[in-house]
């Protein structure tokens, strides 16, 4: 996904790619003034960060997180899986923050009901089913690249 800022200055927070599965988190579109929401989005922080609870104060102190400031015309893009916690600042000229998020079909995808509490198997996006079908990507058996001699 990316984000790009028209006014003020949103501050993501990334915690990089990871491999393991981590509990579901929060996501700002749903959040109220001064707040992170309750909406469930798969590649949010589970916490606020800064303040773990203590069920997560231990893990929370392992990670190395990077701020990125992304100001007024600036895009940030964030690669397939990675956590982040995202702060929007007002601009103190005009007193408001306003971003726009784009969003890919990326080629895997993790299918599975948004009730389950860990994300499942990474898997071929059935998005691009046809389109692998005509590149002949759909079979898993090697052709033999061998010449004929004459």
């Amino acid at each position: 996904s990316s984000c790009c800022t028209r006014r003020g200055t949103p501050s993501t927070l990334s915690m990089g790619g990871c491999a393991r599965p981590t509990p579901l988190g929060v996501s700002q579109s749903q959040a109220a003034a001064g707040g992170l929401s309750t909406e469930t989005v798969l590649n949010y922080a589970a916490y606020n960060i800064h303040s773990p609870p203590p069920e997560f104060a231990e893990r929370a102190a392992k990670l190395r997180p990077t701020v990125a400031r992304v100001e007024q015309g600036e895009v940030l893009y964030l690669p397939f899986g990675w956590w982040h916690q995202v702060q929007a600042v007002p601009s103190p000229e005009h007193g408001l923050c306003a971003s726009a998020a784009s969003f890919f079909e990326p080629f895997f995808v993790r299918l599975q009901p948004k009730s389950f509490a860990k994300p499942g198997p990474l898997v071929p996006n059935p998005r691009y089913r046809q389109l692998c079908k005509r590149l002949g990507l759909d079979s898993d058996e090697e052709e033999d690249d061998s010449v004929d001699a004459k």
